[in-house]
C-alpha cells in the first residue's frame, strides 16, 4: 500500500501530461515569422479539394470556426490566412530552387473589418495578397473524408527575411472552396 501511495504523485504527473498531449491532438498547429509586419496565430487549420479536382487546398486561419464561416457563406472580418494549394499526395512538396520546382503554391493575406484585403507591402511591392517564393512543404498524413486530418509542416520564404515556419493539423471542410460569390457576407468575431 505504501509503495502506491509514493507512486501517486507520479501517476498524476503522467495523467496530467497525457492530457495535454491528447488535448494537444486536435490543435491547429502554428506558425511563426512575419509577412509584411503581419504575424500569424493559427487558431483554425481546414482543407479540401482543389476547385479543379487535381490538388489540395490547405488553409491556416488567426480565427476560430473558419469552416463554419464558409459553411454560411461568408468570410470573417479583420482576419489573416496562410493558403497552400499542393498536389495531392502524402510527401515532401517543393516551391523554387530548380527551374521548373513548382508542385505546390502559397499566399498570404489580410482582411479588413469590411473584409476587403488589406495591401501587403513585400519586396514585391503593395500586393493584396503575399506569394510565397521558395520552400518546402511535407504533408505526413492525408484523407479527404469527413472525420479525417491532414497533417505536416512548411517553411516558406516570401523573398528577404520574410517568412512563415511552421506546422498544421488541419480539419477537413469542403466549404473551404465554396465559391462565394462577389458579394459574400462579411462576418465579425
Amino acid at each position: 500500500m505504501r509503495r502506491f501511495v509514493t507512486s501517486l504523485p507520479r501517476l498524476a504527473a503522467l495523467a496530467a501530461s497525457l492530457c495535454a498531449a491528447l488535448a494537444a491532438c486536435d490543435a491547429p498547429g502554428g506558425a511563426s515569422g512575419q509577412i509584411a509586419g503581419q504575424s500569424l496565430e493559427v487558431r483554425d487549420a481546414l482543407y479540401a479539394n482543389a476547385p479543379s479536382g487535381r490538388g489540395v487546398v490547405l488553409a491556416l486561419f488567426d480565427r476560430d470556426a473558419a469552416c463554419e464561416a464558409f459553411e454560411a457563406g461568408s468570410l470573417i472580418a479583420d482576419s489573416a490566412t496562410l493558403a497552400i494549394y499542393a498536389e495531392q499526395r502524402v510527401g515532401a512538396h517543393t516551391l523554387g530552387g530548380a527551374v521548373g520546382a513548382r508542385d505546390f503554391e502559397a499566399s498570404f493575406t489580410k482582411l479588413d473589418e469590411r473584409c476587403g484585403p488589406i495591401r501587403l507591402t513585400t519586396a514585391d511591392g503593395p500586393r493584396a495578397a503575399a506569394k510565397a517564393k521558395a520552400g518546402q512543404l511535407t504533408i505526413d498524413t492525408l484523407e479527404l473524408t469527413p472525420d479525417a486530418r491532414a497533417k505536416g509542416r512548411f517553411d516558406l520564404s516570401f523573398g528577404g527575411a520574410e517568412r512563415f515556419r511552421g506546422e498544421f493539423n488541419a480539419r477537413y471542410c469542403p466549404a473551404l472552396t465554396r465559391d462565394l460569390g462577389n458579394k459574400p457576407f462579411c462576418q465579425h468575431q
